[in-house]
């Protein structure tokens, strides 16, 4: 749902109209595969959870104004990337403050979320194994 001009809210129904016209519509960051379809994959969740974990991680919105036109938080990540192969002059500084393990986990959730990013959908994860990959970092302390 729309409260405000181009603010998308989440509601407490489940309506698969809404859903797709959301993304469609009001969603900044443009998934590949459904670019000009409302056809939505396990593969579009696993994209749109790899982006919720670029905005926890860097503290970011999709579409930052701190961005270079046109740019999206994933594009921006991988030019970071590019630019300096070490994420953490580019991560929340608020990780400095985590747990010491929490903390060296913090590359490796970046590597998951540029997984669940890639372009094709095919090469993302499941979210099965994005599942699975938690529950064993989760463990590895």
């Amino acid at each position: 749902m729309v409260s405000e001009p181009s603010c998308p809210r989440i509601s407490r129904f489940e309506s698969p109209s809404l859903n797709k016209l959301c993304l469609v519509f009001c969603c900044p960051l443009e998934l590949s595969e459904n670019a000009f379809s409302t056809r939505l994959t396990e593969k579009s969740d696993v994209y749109s959870y790899g982006v919720v974990l670029l905005e926890l991680l860097l503290r970011k919105m999709p579409v930052d104004p701190s961005f270079e036109e046109g740019m999206d938080i994933v594009s921006w990540t991988r030019k970071k990337l590019l630019e300096n192969d070490d994420s953490i002059f580019f991560l929340d500084k608020e990780i400095n403050y985590w747990e010491s393990d929490d903390q060296r986990k913090a590359p490796t959730l970046l590597e998951l979320a540029l997984d669940c990013t890639e372009k094709v959908a095919d090469t993302r994860p499941s979210m099965r194994d994005v599942v699975g990959f938690l529950m064993r970092l989760n463990d590895k302390i």
